[in-house]
């Protein structure tokens, strides 16, 4: 028997752009924990992708914890998936931390006969096989308990609480703009709702790669959302940075390339005039108990929360435009631009509006189309956020409650 070890793979493959930022999928076909002749349990883990894991056992109750950095478990039937009858439950979680989490607890006592990583090097795919043996509980607690991969409940839930808090310290709110009965920019057959989604999906999961923050998407599916809609998200999820993503169009005249709105202070469009008319006053400043005040009083208050903001906000758009123009996309004739979004109205959230490419110009709707493209986007946008975020910090501009 092969006594179970903390089992660790860190991957390097060789996948194509596309794959390096999609986040890895537990796949349905080719997935179970099931019950084997002689007594045996196997569990196969099918993944769109190889990745980094470990695997560990929890003392109460006796489950097998299975870590991934990073695995959606999308359309997963727990159900489904546990063919045995030695398993009580399997339960799935996304842990704060950027790594997910796959809990099988047994009914009785198991030990591990032996835990592979298969990848095919054609697609990245990846399955992993385990293979438990069944024992009896003397058995496991000597072989396991003092061992580093074995799990203490109250060990866990103040490791995951650790997490938590460290996680939390750095959170960006990504909105892909319209949506649902609002599709936006449309050309050749593609709506912009549609296209900036998955952008917005893109430079999600290479923040999650790349760096401890949390990020959140306004959006996650094909629905409409409001401007003040957007702007509350940000504001209830605490938000350190927001950014929303669209992709311009022209009736006339020829426009291409990336472009990055700011906030302008001389912009008076009647959107943001509705906005600021309806908008609830501590919603747009959400650090400050406005009851009581007078208009006029939350007027000042609300500018100079956005002086404090503006300088932080021109800093990131510096960082995006000096990134984007290293590594990846062509530049708009004037990359950096001011005007009154109202979605960029939260006065304490350093916020931008990217206009990804003119989806009136055949060059930049083929690179919004194309994964590669938005792969290498977001990697860029991602960079430039990191840099940002690192300087931001040290200029004592960050704060967090």
């Amino acid at each position: 028997m092969i006594n179970f070890i903390y089992t660790v793979f860190f991957l390097i493959l060789a996948t194509p752009a596309a794959s390096e930022v999609s986040l890895a999928r537990l796949l349905h076909e080719n997935s179970f924990a099931k019950d084997r002749l002689f007594g045996d349990l196997e569990i196969n883990l099918s993944l769109s992708q190889g990745v980094p894991y470990k695997i560990s056992f929890l003392e109460d109750p006796i489950s097998l914890i299975v870590d991934f950095n990073v695995v959606s478990f999308d359309g997963i039937n727990s159900q489904e998936l546990n063919q045995s009858k030695n398993i009580k439950l399997i339960t799935f979680e996304e842990l704060s931390s950027n790594w997910s989490r796959l809990s099988i607890q047994f009914k009785n006592f198991w030990n591990i006969e032996n835990t592979e990583m298969r990848v095919d090097p054609n697609d990245s795919s990846a399955t992993i096989s385990i293979l438990l043996k069944s024992v009896s509980e003397e058995v496991f607690k000597s072989e396991n308990i003092n061992s580093k991969n074995f799990l203490k409940s109250e060990n866990l839930e103040q490791k995951e609480k650790s997490a938590v808090i460290e996680n939390n310290e750095f959170i960006v709110v990504l909105d892909p703009g319209h949506g649902g009965k609002d599709p936006g920019a449309e050309a050749d057959g593609y709506r912009e709702a549609d296209l900036m989604l998955e952008l917005a999906t893109a430079v999600k999961e290479k923040l999650i790669r790349n760096t401890e923050f949390k990020v959140i998407l306004t959006r996650n599916e094909d629905k409409f959302l409001s401007l003040d809609d957007r702007i509350r998200i940000a504001a209830k999820s605490g938000a350190d940075l927001f950014i929303s993503l669209h992709a311009d169009a022209v009736i006339e005249g020829e426009a291409s390339g990336t472009t990055v709105y700011l906030l302008g202070d001389n912009a008076t469009d009647k959107m943001s005039a509705q906005l600021a008319s309806r908008h609830n006053r501590s919603e747009i400043l959400k650090d400050v108990d406005l009851t009581g005040i007078d208009s006029q009083v939350t007027s000042v208050l609300i500018d100079l929360a956005r002086q404090e903001t503006k300088p932080r906000n021109e800093a990131l758009a510096s960082f995006i435009l000096q990134v984007f123009k290293e590594k990846i996309t062509k530049l708009s004739s004037q990359p950096l631009r001011y005007a009154s979004f109202s979605v960029l109205k939260s006065p304490d959230i350093p916020s931008i509006l990217i206009e990804a490419g003119f989806m009136s110009t055949s060059s930049d709707l083929q690179n919004l189309i194309t994964p590669e493209w938005r792969v290498d986007f977001a990697d860029a946008l991602s960079d430039a956020i990191l840099r940002w975020q690192i300087k931001d910090k040290q200029q004592k501009f960050f704060k967090k409650e």
